[in-house]
């Protein structure tokens, strides 16, 4: 399960930061990895999903308002903007034990991170999943 602390998201071994513009939509920034007695190691400073397709979230959401200032210098706010969820992403992996006829699954869980903007007719899907 994520853990959200404002726009900081901790998931697993990863930590970053959700931002939104309005010109690129959904922005991830100060990616990481926690690498056991390696510490904290960066991945990546900035990154920005324009044009990306991707799904609904579903199940446990958390949403991210969106602030921005508008041509009048003033703050518009979009609730809901950008949400968060984790979700089944198939069997990582499964083994029987051929002298007991047990069997172990261990799944897959993807942490998906997205947006959905509609201008005029046409729809711009942003996601980040990992």
């Amino acid at each position: 399960m994520f853990r959200v602390n404002g726009r900081y998201v901790e998931w697993q071994k990863w930590n970053f930061r959700i931002g939104f513009t309005p010109r690129e939509g959904l922005v991830i920034h100060s990616v990481a990895y926690v690498d056991g007695s390696r510490g904290r190691r960066p991945i990546a400073h900035r990154l920005s999903f324009v044009e990306m397709v991707g799904c609904d979230c579903l199940g446990y959401i958390k949403y991210f308002d969106a602030h921005f200032t508008n041509f009048t210098r003033g703050v518009e706010t979009i609730e809901n903007c950008v949400c968060m969820h984790e979700e089944d992403h198939g069997i990582l992996w499964k083994h029987q034990d051929w002298r007991t006829g047990l069997a172990e699954v261990r799944r897959s869980r993807r942490l998906t991170v997205s947006f959905i903007c509609t201008v005029a007719n046409y729809v711009s899907i942003g996601t980040f999943s990992r």
